[in-house]
């Protein structure tokens, strides 16, 4: 399995959406990989209503 560079998009994607896309890179141990892999990521806040199970909310 491989993965695709899709950094070079990052320009393009900053001049339309402003900052909110940055450079990151996915650890090589996540996919198995020799190296980190080189991604494009965006900071995100996911919400639940109060009393959602934890377990839950972590195992998704």
């Amino acid at each position: 399995m491989g993965f695709l560079d899709v950094t070079p998009h990052l320009s393009a994607l900053s001049l339309e959406y402003g900052g909110i896309y940055q450079r990151g890179s996915i650890p090589a141990a996540v996919y198995r990989q020799s190296g980190s892999i080189l991604t494009i990521v965006v900071a995100n806040v996911l919400l639940v209503k109060k009393g959602f199970d934890p377990d839950l909310a972590a195992n998704s």
